[in-house]
């Protein structure tokens, strides 16, 4: 057989996969069919770099097939419970929101936890500050999953330090996504590998490289967390030549959110790892999981999606909490590119009288993401949403519903974080904390410029041209 007729065979198989197993959305499968008969060869290597998914789960749900047992019977356990309506019983509040929170329990496995404390964090230096300081106090662990660490002042710092924790005997583990960090070079960890520390890639090459792990999650001693928006650079502390001033979010956490923490990275690690070459005590997973007790009450579901997840977990969750809302949905992404389902949902929102805000960076992210986006902006203005320009760099990923829930995570509000990306977010169900964010929200709002409309709409023809062509490019961007 010749090499045409081997791929093309191999095309064949991969059309029967999008049709019945993949089971990807019709305009999807029908654009990769296409392309993988009209140019095979192209086609073929195409799908392999960005297509193909289901190898990708199948070999990440069979390596963490015997972590989940355990965290499934405590799943079930709380599914019941909430079906009983045992937790917060009586509150009028919870009663609207109990909807919410059983979505996510069934379809994303999030437990509802409610002793937490929470510290917002908005800047780089203030994070960096706290961070640095509970890694020099580490006893045991240290967890760190960016996915960006630049190899710049901060990166050097944070390696440094963990150098020293590594010789003191703590545990250091590093996950950091392949392709983000291509540049940085393996001298980097050298010194702190030798002495003691482990490091893992999220893929380099090969199928499935159009995936990224985007979550940022942090957790020391079993004890203390962060999770949140911010990676680890001189930039997200104001360093950047062109995106300044830089703002963003992110929260430390203590309390039981900090086990579910540490959960879904031990599960990254378990994925990334080769059998036999785990380096964690499997037997002995209870050491990794002492978070204090606090009296604090703070009802949290901490949300996960990417290859672990059958569906686009995340992106239903969205989709819920916008359909959710009554009064105002506020949100803050460094560009706007979602698919239909979050387009829609934000213009019925708007369309039904909700007060729909949406904060994006007056420096643009680069041209391809600021085309793009005014190409959905174009959309959501028709629907009287309200966009308001960040002058400076608004990097945070949140969303505020009404008074009573907030959402901070790693997810950009576009169609790579809502579909393939491994991606983390943290919904805080909670008058006190969403009031907070929204106060936070407004002095924000003070750093802005509402979008010119009238000037927008007056966008030249060759530009709306571009926007439109440059669309297509929306899933991989």
């Amino acid at each position: 057989m010749t090499i045409i007729g081997i791929i093309a065979l191999i095309n064949l198989i991969l059309t029967v996969s999008l049709i019945f197993i993949e089971r990807k959305k019709p305009e999807e499968m029908l654009t990769w069919i296409i392309i993988l008969w009209t140019v095979p060869i192209v086609g073929f290597i195409a799908y392999l770099i960005f297509g193909g998914t289901i190898t990708i789960k199948l070999s990440y749900w069979k390596r963490n097939k015997d972590l989940c047992k355990g965290y499934l019977e405590v799943l079930n356990k709380q599914l019941q419970e909430i079906k009983a309506f045992n937790i917060n019983k009586g509150t009028e509040k919870f009663k609207e929101l109990l909807p919410m929170i059983q979505f996510n329990l069934k379809n994303n496995e999030s437990l509802l936890l409610e002793n937490n404390e929470a510290t917002v964090i908005t800047s780089g230096e203030e994070k960096y500050k706290l961070l640095f300081e509970d890694i020099r106090n580490a006893k045991e662990s240290i967890h760190i999953e960016y996915y960006t660490i630049h190899p710049d002042r901060v990166g050097e710092k944070l390696i440094k330090l963990l150098e020293e924790k590594a010789k003191e005997g703590v545990e250091v583990r590093i996950i950091f996504d392949g392709i983000a960090n291509i540049a940085t070079k393996s001298k980097f960890y050298e010194k702190l590998i030798k002495d003691g520390g482990f490091i893992r890639k999220f893929r380099l090459w090969g199928l499935g490289t159009n995936f990224r792990n985007h979550r940022k999650i942090v957790v020391i001693d079993g004890k203390i967390a962060y999770t949140g928006g911010m990676n680890i650079g001189e930039q997200y502390a104001n360093g950047h030549k062109r995106k300044n001033p830089w703002r963003d979010t992110h929260v430390r956490l203590l309390g039981e959110s900090v086990g579910i923490l540490q959960y879904y990275f031990i599960k990254d690690w378990f994925y990334l790892s080769r059998e036999g070459n785990v380096q964690i005590d499997v037997e002995n997973l209870e050491k990794y999981f002492k978070y204090k007790e606090t009296k604090e009450i703070l009802p949290i579901q901490i949300l996960t999606s990417g290859v672990e997840s059958k569906e686009s977990n995340i992106k239903m969750a969205y989709c819920k909490m916008i359909n959710t809302a009554k009064k105002r949905i506020c949100i803050q992404t460094p560009y706007i590119i979602p698919d239909d389902i979050i387009l829609n949902a934000l213009k019925t929102a708007a369309a039904s009288g909700v007060e729909v805000n949406l904060m994006i960076p007056l420096i643009p992210p680069s041209f391809l993401l600021k085309a793009v986006s005014d190409y959905y902006i174009d959309e959501l203005i028709k629907y009287n949403v309200k966009v308001f320009q960040y002058k400076g760099y608004i990097h945070a990923k949140t969303l505020i519903i009404d008074d009573y829930l907030t959402c901070i995570g790693s997810v950009n509000l576009d169609i790579r974080s809502l579909e393939l990306n491994n991606e983390i977010c943290t919904l805080f169900y909670d008058d006190k904390f969403t009031i907070g964010y929204y106060d936070i929200f407004k002095e924000d709002l003070k750093n802005t410029i509402e979008l010119n409309y009238e000037l927008f709409n007056n966008r030249s023809y060759g530009r709306r041209i571009v926007e439109s062509i440059l669309r297509i490019l929306a899933p991989i961007i």
